[in-house]
């Protein structure tokens, strides 16, 4: 059965601030925005903003429940959603102007399951559909006149909402798994380096130990079809995301990598305006350099070892000190060649080097990513097992 999501809905409403705005750090209710609702329909409270007790006592509309679903109506992440579920850490919360609060009748739908809807491709291509303006756009309350959902039984939506929060719970485990195995590089990184990283008076000029190459500082014509050219903006997560790169054609491709600048296995890239500060560590990748990047290439020093150090609180330490510009901040690259990095010793590296080769069979098994196709079939298969259609569940 496909309704319209205000079909099955109980609650649909905003919320509001005191005039003025509300404060970091104040006591009083929390108030949550936009910003608090992370990418994984969960909450980020880092920089959480209080409304008083008076306020928070008179507010007609807004105020938190366990179960509630709550959405972006406006701004840059419109359409992003999070639901409040048991272990929200507050007992008593509220939304402002720029989030939607929805309860679905309990009687016609499973909360979960709406919620896995609206959070999938497919629900927030929907929402999206009613996204209006240009400046600050948003949705309106119509917008659930205009989202369609399959609706199957509810033991039937209870039954997928608990696998997809399973699949959840795998990938959130994945997640934790990353994260203690890049803190096993670094108390590797430290161990291995401690007598070089803290004597800094015998450390080198970066220009002593590697070639810095810097970009062509032209952008050519980007095309249809051809060679990619990385941007700055195509390096996110210390990932080089190839599959969104602009491409140019074979003639300007060769011009932009000519003269050393074709990244070669092992070479260190790094982001010197913006977002300065992206190091990654490559491997075979074939692309040429955008603007605003550049190669660093040494047969006298380890690149592990100076990727590492790129990363380190060393090495930021410097650039932080070294950065110019008020709205987009970079560093001059005499400056850059100018850095002073650590020489360690041959028996340093070798000692690292044998126990990073641990750390990437660690990364290589945990690694994964949202759309990983087999954790997707995995879960697809299992609700095949409780036999839901392919229909029932196209969303996923």
């Amino acid at each position: 059965m496909t309704i319209k999501l205000s079909e099955v809905i109980s609650v649909l409403e905003s919320g509001s601030r005191p005039k003025g705005g509300v404060k970091e750090g104040q006591e009083g209710i929390p108030s949550l925005g936009g910003e608090h609702l992370s990418k994984e329909g969960g909450f980020n409270f880092s920089k959480l903003k209080m409304i008083t007790h008076e306020f928070y006592s008179n507010m007609k509309r807004g105020k938190i429940e366990i179960g509630d679903i709550l959405i972006v109506k406006d701004g840059a992440t419109t359409g992003k959603v999070a639901i409040v579920r048991e272990d929200f850490p507050f007992k008593e919360a509220a939304i402002n102007e720029h989030l939607f609060r929805i309860r679905v009748d309990s009687d016609k739908a499973v909360q979960e399951y709406i919620f896995r809807y609206l959070q999938s491709p497919l629900g927030q291509l929907q929402i999206l559909s009613s996204f209006r303006g240009a400046a600050i756009g948003g949705i309106n309350t119509s917008f659930v006149d205009r989202v369609s959902i399959d609706l199957p039984p509810l033991d039937e939506q209870k039954r997928i909402a608990a696998i997809l929060n399973k699949a959840d719970e795998i990938i959130k485990s994945v997640a934790n798994h990353e994260e203690v195995t890049e803190k096993f590089l670094d108390s590797l990184f430290n161990d291995s380096f401690h007598s070089c990283l803290n004597e800094e008076s015998n450390w080198v000029p970066l220009s002593e130990v590697a070639e810095v190459i810097d970009c062509r500082h032209w952008t050519p014509e980007y095309i249809g079809e051809g060679k990619p050219i990385l941007r700055n903006s195509d390096i996110v997560g210390g990932e080089l995301l190839l599959e969104r790169c602009k491409l140019i054609s074979q003639k300007d491709f060769d011009y932009m990598t000519s003269d050393g600048r074709l990244p070669q296995p092992n070479d260190l890239l790094f982001s010197r305006n913006a977002s300065v500060g992206k190091s990654i560590l490559l491997s075979d990748q074939e692309f040429a350099l955008g603007q605003d990047l550049v190669l660093i290439r040494s047969d006298t020093i380890d690149s592990r070892f100076l990727w590492k150090f790129f990363l380190s609180q060393h090495f930021m330490r410097q650039v932080n000190r070294m950065l110019t510009g008020s709205t987009f901040k970079r560093i001059d690259l005499k400056k850059l060649r100018n850095m002073n990095v650590p020489a360690p010793s041959q028996i340093e590296v070798a000692n690292f080097n044998s126990a990073f080769k641990l750390y990437q069979n660690l990364k290589s098994k945990r690694k994964t990513d949202l759309n990983n196709l087999f954790l997707r079939q995995y879960f697809l298969n299992l609700l095949d097992k409780l036999k839901c259609s392919e229909k029932k569940i196209y969303f996923f």
